[in-house]
């Protein structure tokens, strides 16, 4: 089949770039941070005293010093282009990119413009939902399997225990009501 990549070397792949990751950052893979990040840049252009009041956006979450030279690195979920901008935005990029690039070096590439209503809800409680956990744990579920998992975190370790059941029933609510053909 034209473009199928086998699981397991995708997942060698994925092992070295995360391995490569945190040896020159110290930190490894994540992505929710630039998420809120966006959001805080949003509602800083609506309400700069409200995004100044709150605490998460004035935390720095990521202090290191890359091995190559250069200073101390900061940054955290407030507005700023900083250290979690500078590892995070391209590999959102590059996801995105590579996944366009893919689909159209395969002949696959097109828009949809018609996107069933319970689709769309769908996505937008599973973004909710997806935000409201990695703000609950110390982290999204990329950083906790590929930065914790490998070092035995209990957060990680406990992450992993609710991830297996809570997809299983995921699948099978997106089976019964997303994808159902009936209408309720």
């Amino acid at each position: 089949m034209a473009g199928y990549l086998q699981p397991w070397k995708a997942a060698v792949v994925l092992a070295l770039l995360g391995a490569a990751t945190a040896a020159v950052s110290g930190v490894p893979f994540g992505v929710t941070t630039s998420y809120l990040k966006w959001m805080a840049g949003v509602e800083q252009g609506l309400s700069p005293a409200h995004v100044a009041s709150l605490p998460i956006y004035g935390t720095e979450l990521v202090q290191m010093t890359l091995p190559f030279g250069g200073g101390l690195l900061t940054g955290g979920a407030g507005p700023a282009l900083d250290a979690v901008a500078l590892m995070q935005y391209p590999l959102i990029g590059g996801i995105v990119f590579g996944a366009a690039l893919s689909s159209y070096l395969l002949g696959e590439w097109c828009w949809y413009g018609r996107v069933p209503c319970r689709q769309l809800a769908a996505a937008f409680a599973g973004g909710i939902l997806m935000a409201f956990g990695s703000r609950l744990s110390p982290g999204c579920n990329v950083w906790h399997l590929w930065g914790g998992l490998p070092v035995f975190a209990l957060q990680s370790l406990l992450f992993i225990a609710g991830l297996l059941p809570g997809a299983w029933l995921g699948s099978r609510l997106i089976a019964r009501i997303v994808l159902s053909k009936e209408t309720p």
